[in-house]
């Protein structure tokens, strides 16, 4: 089942929506300083690798990109938002964490996806203005009934010839 996170950040600039189900993140690229300048996805798609719109502008001292391994999926996001997405931290299933992106202003949230983030919205115009996430719940299994306990032994006690 599908979920999405409350959005982080201003609803300024022009509106995106990347991802979702049924596509698989492969990479992501980030340029960011004091905030976060832009942020770009490369997804697998039936067999196809599509690299989206850079979302936000072309600012940003420093620039990194990481790609997941395959079957390797992002479970938590950390960030600090305000008037824009002030910084981003990926951890990822296999333990590893990317960040953080970006400098420390802004109020902290956190995303706990353990059934993986598999899209991204928000708004983007000179920085990245806000963010959200898609994501898949981890729905439980049902339980299967209990199986009837078996009967208690019986103890036998021999009465005692008197």
């Amino acid at each position: 089942m599908q979920s999405q996170s409350l959005l982080y950040g201003e609803t300024t600039g022009d509106a995106f929506s990347e991802g979702g189900a049924g596509k698989t993140l492969l990479r992501i690229h980030i340029a960011f300083g004091a905030h976060v300048d832009s942020i770009q996805f490369e997804w697998l798609d039936n067999g196809k690798i599509l690299r989206s719109l850079r979302r936000g502008g072309e600012g940003g001292d420093c620039r990194h990109s990481f790609a997941l391994a395959p079957g390797e999926k992002i479970i938590r996001v950390e960030g600090k938002s305000g008037h824009c997405v002030d910084q981003l931290t990926f951890t990822t299933n296999k333990g590893n964490q990317y960040g953080p992106f970006g400098g420390y202003g802004g109020s902290s949230f956190v995303l706990d996806a353990p059934g993986g983030v598999n899209g991204f919205f928000g708004h983007a115009n000179q920085l990245l203005d806000a963010i959200g996430f898609y994501y898949d719940e981890i729905v439980a299994e049902p339980k299967a009934p209990a199986a009837a306990a078996a009967p208690a032994a019986r103890s036998r006690t021999k009465a005692s010839a008197a």
